[in-house]
C-alpha cells in the first residue's frame, strides 16, 4: 500500500480504492476494508446495500499502540497530518456509515467475534438469509 502511495501519489490511490470497493460483488463474505474508504460515500454506500458495515471502535491511546511503523504502514495520511488529526477526521465518518458500533479496546479476538456475531444474529433471522449456524 505505501509503495503504491509514495509511487502514484495519495489522490490516484484514492481513486483507486474508490473504484475497487465499488466493484465488490460479495455476499455472506467478511471485507476488512482500509480505514480510508469512509471517504468515498458511493463506496460506503455500495458497502452498505451490499450487507451490515461494522465499526471496530477504539480509542485514540489504543490504536496508537497497536499501529506501529506508521510511515511505512501504509495507511492514507495527507503529508504534514498526524494520527490525532486523521483520528478526528475519520472517527465521525466510522460512525455515520456504521450499522454496528463495536468496542474493542478490552476484549480478545474471540470475544470481539462473539460480540459481532451476536449483534449481527438481530439484523438477519434464522432463515432469512442470514447467520444460520452449521450444526
Amino acid at each position: 500500500l505505501q509503495e503504491i502511495i509514495d509511487r502514484d501519489g495519495l489522490e490516484s490511490f484514492r481513486r483507486l480504492e474508490e473504484r475497487y470497493v465499488r466493484s465488490l460483488e460479495c455476499r455472506s463474505a467478511v471485507i476488512a476494508t482500509g480505514g480510508s474508504v469512509v471517504y468515498y460515500p458511493a463506496a460506503m454506500a455500495h458497502l452498505r446495500a451490499s450487507g451490515r458495515v461494522i465499526h471496530l471502535d477504539l480509542n485514540l491511546p489504543t490504536l496508537r499502540k497497536r499501529l506501529v511503523n506508521l510511515p511505512s504502514r501504509g495507511v492514507v495520511m495527507a503529508p504534514g497530518q498526524s494520527l490525532e488529526q486523521l483520528f478526528a477526521e475519520r472517527e465521525p465518518l466510522y460512525r455515520k456509515y456504521a450499522d454496528l458500533t463495536i468496542d474493542c479496546a478490552r476484549a480478545s479476538h474471540e470475544a470481539l467475534v462473539r460480540r459481532i456475531v451476536r449483534k449481527l444474529d438481530g439484523f438477519f433471522p434464522a432463515g432469512k438469509g442470514g447467520l444460520e449456524r452449521q450444526k
